[in-house]
């Protein structure tokens, strides 16, 4: 076993780009989607979705990154044999965790349908219960790549479990759309056990080839064993109660936004808002949330093996580069669809008008959110590198609890209905991102300021935004509004990276860090 000389920013290109794929493929899944099952339909994909996306969290969120820790660790002082062991038990464990969630989802599945009050969304809950099986066994395979600071296998597994998803969903969705939408939606649920067989398979193999003519040592001292455990679990724990905050903020969605919309009289019509909140404008949304969690994956083990060596001028231009190019991402994006958001829903869902009237309010402010969120993923993985896994699921807690106190308050305004869901939302990522910053200040005493890093790439973001709102409007007027939303969003492409250029964005360390140096400090340079 050999671990590669690459940066966390590589390691990140590589899932950004698998991420970029996995949304464009589940564009593909979720545009026809909902026009198969419309609005109704999907309110029952979308209500068996967050409890599943919470035990797959609770499940396995923490592991890969404990996984990933502890092999980086091993791997960065010529341990190989201890990165294989700890391999040896963490897919174990996976394999009994995975069983678990399995068997509460799948007995479980008409007590949860009733308590989100969408019944006949149980045959949904039920058709996603063995996916969490197989998710787990992945976490495990892609915990051990991630150690090793190879993406790749990573990238590809997220890759072909969408595929699979996406395929098989859209195809039974289609075809048993005849017996009921309820099932329909139970068949669009059931792609995401495919893919998790599909991901799980192509890891194995990779596994396999990856360790070829390597005999695993059999680990049988009890000893190990158990020591191997509590290190994997004294990581994992804090780590997965952080990362099950973030779908138990759509956990309060669906249990508060319905009932409180049929308190205030909006009756059938509840379940039609819910799904432009949580289907048609979070999907949208979500597209820079993976980008964003990429950096987040291949920051930590990066973080952890310069904290292991003791190398702390890297540790340091590490940190810097993470918590720079997270806005870099995240600002644009926050940007680009406030100002786009009516055209890019319009240009996704055409003719659904019911959608098209009230999903981009709702997509105009939680876009608002991508920007904290950002601060807050790269934050969140240095934390987790430098042994402070507890303190961001700390202040996500306390942002969550703002969030479901404001959703609760907020949604019973008729003015505001699911729009106060979406304030919520944006609150808790403020409170947690400011938290995170305080946190990692005070852990490192770095010097640096925080504005220091983010305020270019926020000055070029807004600049774009008036450029991208200027060629929609103007571009509208003389082509087809379709046509025009494209060519805004190209143009704001473009002209946000000559204005991260053109205002120096990068710094040497910075540079040094990214795949294509040469060519980047060309465009740098002028």
């Amino acid at each position: 076993m050999q671990k590669k000389n690459v940066s966390f920013l590589q390691g990140a290109a590589i899932l950004m780009i698998a991420g970029v794929i996995i949304k464009i493929i589940g564009a593909f899944f979720r545009i026809p989607l909902g026009l198969i099952l419309n609005s109704d339909g999907t309110s029952y994909y979308q209500s068996a979705y967050p409890f599943y996306v919470s035990l797959l969290v609770l499940s396995t969120a923490g592991f890969p990154a404990a996984i990933a820790k502890l092999v980086s660790a091993k791997v960065a002082v010529n341990d190989e044999e201890g990165a294989n062991q700890v391999f040896q038990v963490a897919f174990r464990l996976m394999f009994l965790i995975g069983l678990g969630g399995m068997l509460i989802m799948l007995f479980g599945s008409r007590f949860l349908a009733n308590f989100v009050g969408n019944p006949d969304s149980v045959y949904s809950f039920q058709a996603l219960s063995l996916a969490l099986f197989f998710a787990s066994m992945m976490s495990a395979y892609r915990g051990y790549f991630q150690g090793l600071q190879n993406m790749i296998p990573y990238a590809i597994s997220q890759t072909v479990e969408q595929l699979g998803r996406c395929i098989v969903g859209l195809a039974l969705a289609y075809f048993l759309l005849g017996i009921g939408k309820p099932i329909a939606a139970a068949g669009a649920t059931f792609g995401a056990t495919i893919g998790a067989i599909v991901g799980t398979t192509y890891l194995w193999f990779r596994f396999k080839r990856h360790n070829k003519g390597q005999k695993l040592t059999p680990l049988k001292n009890p000893l190990i064993k158990k020591e191997i455990v509590k290190d994997i679990l004294r990581l994992a724990i804090p780590i997965t109660i952080g990362a099950s905050v973030v779908p138990l903020l759509s956990l309060a969605d669906a249990a508060i936004v319905m009932n409180r919309l049929l308190e205030i009289g909006y009756g059938d019509q509840a379940k039609n808002m819910y799904s432009y909140l949580t289907f048609f404008a979070a999907s949208i949304n979500n597209l820079p949330q993976v980008i964003l969690t990429s950096i987040q994956l291949s920051i930590l083990p990066a973080v952890s093996a310069f904290a292991a060596s003791g190398t702390k001028e890297k540790l340091q231009e590490t940190i810097n580069a993470g918590i720079k190019v997270s806005v870099i991402i995240g600002a644009p994006s926050a940007v680009g669809l406030f100002v786009l958001a009516e055209p890019v829903i319009r240009l996704l869902y055409p003719g659904q008008e019911d959608v098209i009237q009230f999903a981009p309010d709702v997509l105009r402010i939680i876009s608002i959110g991508l920007i904290f969120l950002s601060i807050f993923q790269s934050s969140t993985g240095i934390l987790q590198g430098l042994q402070h896994q507890m303190r961001p699921a700390i202040n996500l807690l306390l942002g969550a609890a703002v969030k479901v106190f404001l959703c609760y308050t907020l949604v019973a305004i008729p003015s505001l209905n699911i729009k106060g869901a979406a304030i919520s939302t944006v609150a808790a990522y403020a409170i947690a991102a400011g938290l995170n910053m305080l946190t990692l200040k005070s852990v490192t005493k770095q010097k640096t300021s925080v504005l220091s890093l983010i305020l270019k790439p926020i000055v070029a973001s807004l600049v774009m935004g008036v450029l991208v709102y200027g060629i929609q409007t103007v571009g509208a007027m003389v082509m087809p509004s379709k046509l025009a939303t494209v060519l805004a969003i190209l143009g704001g492409g473009i002209s946000y990276l000559f204005l991260l250029f053109s205002l120096k964005t990068f710094t040497e360390a910075d540079i040094d860090l990214m795949p294509g140096k040469r060519l980047i400090r060309k465009f740098q340079r002028g």
